[in-house]
């Protein structure tokens, strides 16, 4: 079966650097997973700075809790990689060219590799300003799935139809529900279908249960986000702010919110570690 994945999922994706424009010279699964780790932590950035935006601090803090996590204290975590491809991006951002002196420190990589990555992942922020993840919807559904009495449980689906409410989603509506269904089961976030389902790239995200989650594609999506229980009013709030939000006018204000961050991130790894 062929997966049309979303442009801002495939850099959080392992195998995106195994060819083409992006892909360091030396093939290594190692190496590809470090770099879909950097992406899978921009992309928890580039969400927890939405989040502030609607006064969602405690989701934002969650979110950046695990993003600076993956960086700096996950096990095998490469801190001269990590530190290069972030200032890569933090450049591309500013629409100025990577410091090509940086290269060596990304493992095995070379000028051009190391100059796609950055605009792929520039490109990839762009999108995700504009529209929900695809990883970070089956990240939090997948939290759902914890028992049905446990905090965990509760909390991930207040997350995740935040996670929707803050892009204009209604995620009580059923004909966008069967629309975001219908996307997920053309694997727009999942580009690898195996034998026993389907599976997207976690990382560090998954803790020790490893790298792969395995979403649930049977139970009705409108379950999983129990669309049954009307909008609370906070909920109607974060919906009516998030529609009448100049994109526009916004995404300059976030791009210049993760440059800021990825300074900060930038300046806690020391050059030449």
């Amino acid at each position: 079966m062929t997966h049309t994945t979303s442009p801002a999922a495939r850099v959080t994706v392992p195998r995106f650097y195994a060819t083409g424009a992006c892909a360091p010279p030396v093939p290594d699964r190692v190496l590809r997973e470090a770099h879909a780790d950097v992406s899978v932590a921009i992309t928890l950035a580039v969400e927890a700075l939405r989040a502030r935006t609607f006064g969602q601090d405690a989701r934002a803090a969650l979110l950046l809790g695990y993003a600076e996590a993956g960086l700096f204290f996950a096990p095998g975590t490469d801190a001269r990689l990590c530190r290069a491809e972030l200032a890569a991006l933090r450049n591309a951002l500013i629409r100025v060219d990577v410091d090509a002196g940086l290269a060596g420190d990304s493992w095995s990589s070379t000028v051009a590799d190391y100059r796609a990555r950055a605009g792929v992942r520039a490109e990839a922020v762009g999108i995700q300003l504009r529209e929900p993840h695809p990883l970070l919807l089956e990240w939090l559904l997948d939290r759902r799935a914890a028992p049905p009495w446990s905090i965990l449980h509760a909390e991930a689906l207040v997350d995740v139809r935040e996670h929707l409410l803050s892009y204009g989603i209604d995620p009580t509506d059923a004909v966008v529900l069967e629309a975001i269904a219908a996307r997920r089961r053309a694997g727009e976030g999942v580009p690898e279908k195996r034998p026993q389902g389907y599976a997207v790239y976690g990382g560090f995200l998954l803790g020790e249960s490893g790298l792969y989650l395995h979403p649930d594609m049977t139970s009705p999506l409108a379950e999983l986000l129990d669309a049954s229980t009307p909008l609370s009013r906070t909920e109607t709030e974060l919906l009516d702010r998030a529609r009448g939000l100049d994109l526009a006018a916004q995404a300059p204000v976030w791009v210049a919110m993760l440059v800021q961050l990825l300074d900060g991130w930038i300046a806690r790894i020391p050059a030449g570690v």
